[in-house]
């Protein structure tokens, strides 16, 4: 499997930065070669600062300054309803022609809830990793319920939809019950990827039933590289800029570096850095455009 090259900013790297800085830091990591990025949301992580930017709104920006990196956002889980969420990513995924992952963030508490700003009980009920896996099934089906050519001209018959390509969800969980179709037409990519970071055991269930891009972290590395690879078809091992050691092997069942990148950084640096890493860590096929290219991942689902 070719090895891959992923770069995560945490909101000290990116929410506080003015709009031509943002745009200046991406395209910088685009020209050095990283094939996606990772916008972590500050309302998640519970970091200090004084922020401007949400990841969404960020990507949608991006789109314009961007031509082939994949942008990430963050979507947590245990807040968010999968109409919203398919309409979210999918929307962005239009935005950026087919470029956009959706990073998973299940984790539960009371401070995190007055951050995001939750407001119904009934979305923090029950087991969070099963919300999420459930969350990311029902967002597929809205996004399955609208196949290829469903929308079309028919001047003579006075129609905009071909309605026998169109179909309900049904999806029926324990969380949820869609009905579907959703309200917005099939993203470009299909289905847009899902990142999920592998910190414990529970992340290990959540990459293995979802995922389609792994990020683990150097206190997982063992047994839980295992057993994500063995079900998730892209894991990456996640570095930060100051745990690199350039001559150290990829540990085995790691296709590829997830750079974790916090602070200010130093943008020339950190352009050096990952013209040196995508050297040795290739991103994808040659030309592919955005998450497409560099993982290679399928777009359709059965």
């Amino acid at each position: 499997m070719t090895a891959r090259l992923n770069i995560t900013l945490e909101p000290s790297a990116w929410a506080a930065l003015a709009p031509v800085e943002l745009f200046a830091l991406v395209g910088r990591l685009e020209a050095a070669g990283a094939g996606s990025v990772v916008l972590t949301d500050p309302a998640s992580t519970g970091e200090p600062g004084p922020w401007r930017w949400d990841p969404p709104t960020a990507v949608a920006a991006l789109a314009g300054f961007t031509s082939g990196i994949g942008l990430v956002t963050t979507v947590a889980t245990s807040f968010t309803e999968p109409l919203s969420a398919s309409r979210l990513v999918g929307s962005l995924d239009h935005f950026t022609r087919g470029r956009v992952g959706w990073l998973l963030d299940a984790g539960y508490d009371a401070a995190r809830a007055a951050r995001t700003r939750a407001v119904s009980p009934i979305l923090t009920t029950g087991d969070p990793v099963a919300r999420a896996i459930e969350l990311v099934a029902a967002a597929r089906s809205l996004w399955d319920g609208w196949q290829e050519g469903a929308f079309t001209v028919d001047v003579e018959r006075g129609a905009i939809i071909d309605r026998e390509r169109v179909r309900a969800s049904n999806f029926e969980g324990r969380h949820f019950r869609v009905a579907g179709p959703g309200t917005l037409r099939r993203p470009p990519s299909g289905n847009p990827p899902v990142f999920v970071r592998v910190d414990d055991d529970a992340d290990v269930e959540l990459a293995g039933a979802v995922a389609d891009v792994a990020l683990v972290s150097r206190a997982a590395l063992g047994d839980r590289v295992r057993a994500t690879a063995e079900r998730t078809p892209v894991v990456l091992a996640s570095l930060a800029l100051n745990d690199l050691a350039p001559a150290e092997p990829l540990a085995s069942g790691i296709d590829g570096i997830d750079l974790v990148v916090g602070g200010r950084p130093d943008l020339d640096a950190l352009a050096e850095t990952v013209a040196a890493l995508s050297a040795t860590v290739p991103s994808g096929r040659p030309g592919g455009p955005g998450l497409r290219g560099t993982y290679a991942l399928p777009t359709l689902r059965d």
